[in-house]
């Protein structure tokens, strides 16, 4: 068996599970993320315990928190339910370092702002004091129901952050199941509204509009910017946002 070392984990890619050497396992996710998990028997089960997130936890450090639960399993301490006690951080708490955790890779400053504001409008006054580990799929879903269709996208964003923190929560060990995931579909109907469209020009009228748009149009910036739109087919957001280069 060919064992992954602590100079390959970074070059990882691929999903799955990778044994090390020291009997830990790294973790890989289809989206990227990576964590360190033992696997270990407990009371005839085999138990799969986080050992934390790389590369917040490199390898040394998982591999001697591994050997700190065998010890405590040969003295007749569970290391999961240790683990838990007095550890399992409040919805509120787990979407603030979700959020923390994920805001450098977020181009935009509005949206930091505005992925914990809808947190905040919505789901903290029901769940924010609750641990994580007692939310159930009901409580997920007396947040979303009443907003489910109105506004819909806001709703289906909610439902995407809650999952998110939950993964992260998984990923420490402070629950065992994502309870925003497809677990609650049948309950939550499609709420995908069809997309309206503007109303397109048939491509015959095109020299008669333009026609129009040269004679009709005495701003020269805005008679440009309509030529420009037709004969480059760019929003006109690009247009009316274009700087020139012109010193």
């Amino acid at each position: 068996m060919k064992w992954l070392t602590a100079a390959q984990v970074k070059s990882v890619k691929n999903p799955g599970f990778y044994l090390t050497d020291s009997g830990v396992f790294l973790r890989v996710r289809s989206t990227g993320f990576k964590s360190w998990v033992q696997r270990i028997v407990i009371n005839s089960r085999r138990t799969d315990i986080g050992l934390g997130v790389y590369p917040d936890v490199l390898l040394a450090e998982a591999r001697q928190q591994a050997v700190r639960n065998r010890d405590d399993l040969a003295d007749g301490v569970n290391p999961v339910v240790e683990k838990r006690k007095g550890k399992i951080p409040t919805f509120k708490e787990a979407a603030e370092r979700t959020h923390m955790s994920l805001a450098p890779t977020w181009r935009s400053d509005q949206h930091k702002v505005r992925w914990m504001r809808t947190l905040e409008k919505h789901a903290m006054p029901k769940l924010g004091k609750s641990p994580v580990d007692q939310i159930t799929k009901h409580d997920v879903l007396r947040v979303l129901e009443p907003i489910w269709h109105t506004p819909p996208e806001t709703a289906r964003r909610i439902r995407q952050r809650i999952r998110a923190f939950l993964k992260y929560c998984q990923a420490h060990d402070y629950v065992e199941n994502n309870v925003a995931g497809e677990g609650i579909d049948g309950a939550l109907p499609n709420n995908t509204m069809a997309k309206k469209h503007h109303r397109a020009m048939p491509y015959e009228e095109m020299p008669g509009t333009v026609r129009i748009i040269d004679s009709k149009v005495d701003s020269l910036a805005a008679r440009l910017c309509l030529q420009f739109i037709v004969l480059t087919v760019v929003r006109s957001r690009e247009v009316r946002g274009a700087k020139s280069g012109l010193r």
